[in-house]
């Protein structure tokens, strides 16, 4: 892509996929802070299991941060790797709510706040603003 095609793309970018993605970062940064302030970690359990725990939440937040910038980079397969998160997202959350709770209601709280904030960003990527857009960059040739 040239120069004034990245300025192009990103100007003609809707308002829904502008807001998704910030309510995706912060989906993102709330549901770390759950991680981290879950009484899940009190007592601190082994260090070779808060390295492995610690290295899983690296890379699955890597993944989904990467997710984030392609989505907003026009790629609409990203959108549906987030729909993939969203649907693991959901599933861990109904199949763990018990335990979820018995972690403390701040932990509970953050989860359900990310949750929330990271279903709805998602469901921006499929109004009918979003849709078109990401509909017409699978029309447009790639130019180099």
């Amino acid at each position: 892509m040239t120069q004034g095609t990245q300025e192009h793309v990103s100007l003609s970018q809707p308002t829904s996929v502008r807001r998704a993605a910030k309510l995706l970062w912060v989906s993102l940064a709330v549901g770390l802070l759950a991680i981290a302030v879950s009484d899940y970690w009190y007592p601190l359990p082994p260090a070779e299991f808060v390295w492995v725990v610690g290295l899983q939440v690296v890379v699955i937040a890597g993944v989904y941060a990467g997710l984030i910038v392609l989505a907003t980079k026009r790629h609409n397969w990203a959108r549906w790797g987030l729909v993939i998160f969203l649907v693991i997202t959901w599933m861990n959350l109904v199949l763990g709510l018990p335990s979820l709770i018995s972690q403390g209601y701040a932990t509970a709280f953050s989860t359900g706040l990310s949750t929330i904030l990271e279903s709805y960003g998602v469901y921006l990527l499929f109004t009918t603003e979003s849709a078109q857009w990401f509909a017409r960059a699978q029309k447009t040739p790639a130019v180099n």
